[in-house]
């Protein structure tokens, strides 16, 4: 279990793929995706035969597409498109920007061919923390607070904020500032607007806070920042 979202595509091997407590053998090409909160574990009877591609990425990846369930395709063509993709994501990890475009489209073919695996017999305190997470993911460009979420979800601050750093092991403000931050940056280094919209954009409604918020993520100002890496 862990806070991000996790794609990968298994070759067969002599093994299984265990999501929400449901066991897949890999005797075939098989593509899983699995949620944030959900359980998954690999058993390979002989590891070094086992290949595959893995790849994480966070919600922002998947431009407004969030998966509601985890998802398993399995007897994948080696010549089809989910396989290409993949292939072509390794080729490009350091295109940003065309990988999240890869991304979004294996999503898509994921949602559309495979096979949802629901988590049965989640705790309640696992199901707020997982729907405080994606309330944050659709909400962090607002003036979002962890008081707000709890009202949303008739929970006490203090609980909502115990649950979530247990389930995803990060603080709920540090995770709301990294998914500004991330968006900033990907608006600093793309677009040509300027550093101020971008600063109430990302649910900032003080320069000086999201100046010194973003110096600490990256190590520079924003405008420093877009000198040394803009692209638009």
């Amino acid at each position: 279990m862990h806070s991000y979202y996790e794609m990968t595509l298994y070759q067969k091997f002599n093994g299984k793929v265990s999501v929400n407590n449901k066991s897949f053998n890999i005797d075939s090409n098989t593509c899983v995706l699995v949620c944030p909160s959900d359980f998954h574990e690999i058993t390979v009877v002989k590891p070094s035969a086992s290949r595959y591609i893995k790849i994480g990425f966070a919600i922002d990846s998947l431009a407004g597409q969030m998966p509601d369930a985890s998802t398993v395709m399995d007897n994948i063509d080696e010549n089809s498109l989910i396989v290409k993709i993949f292939e072509e994501i390794l080729e490009n990890l350091s295109d940003t920007e065309y990988t999240q475009c890869l991304i979004s489209c294996a999503v898509r073919n994921l949602k559309k061919y495979g096979q949802k695996v629901f988590c049965e017999k989640s705790s309640k305190g696992v199901e707020i923390a997982t729907s405080a997470y994606k309330m944050l993911h659709e909400m962090f460009d607002t003036n979002i607070t962890l008081e707000t979420i709890a009202n949303r979800l008739f929970i006490s601050p203090q609980y909502l904020s115990c649950i979530f750093k247990k389930n995803f092991g990060i603080n709920f403000s540090e995770y709301l500032i990294l998914l500004r931050m991330q968006r900033a940056e990907h608006l600093i280094t793309n677009t040509n607007k300027s550093v101020t919209q971008i600063c109430y954009e990302v649910g900032y409604n003080n320069f000086s806070h999201f100046s010194r918020s973003f110096k600490k993520k990256y190590g520079l100002s924003p405008y420093s920042y877009r000198k040394k890496h803009h692209h638009a």
